[in-house]
């Protein structure tokens, strides 16, 4: 967790509630959020793109990344199309 506590706009980087983690853009739009348990990211935690889209869960044990984890990718609807018609 970054010691510094807001941005130079004045909004906060992070907030710690209890054994919840969130981290904010510069915006105040949430960045990401997960459990923070003994000073480490431990379990699962999402990350947000600032236009609030989901774009990564990633799994974490005392700290370090695990396997578990995927990523979300945007796609146009032309493409999925592309891919279920490749799929089939």
């Amino acid at each position: 967790m970054s010691a510094k506590k807001n941005y130079a706009n004045g909004q906060k980087i992070h907030e710690l509630t209890g054994d919840k983690l969130i981290y904010f853009y510069k915006s105040g739009k949430l960045k990401a959020e997960g459990p923070f348990i003994k000073e480490q990211m431990d379990g699962e935690w999402k990350f947000y793109r600032e236009t609030g889209q989901l774009c990564q869960v990633g799994h974490f044990k005392n700290g370090k990344k695990t396997a578990h984890g995927y990523v979300m990718i945007r796609m146009e609807k032309k493409s999925m199309t592309r891919i279920l018609k490749m799929i089939k």
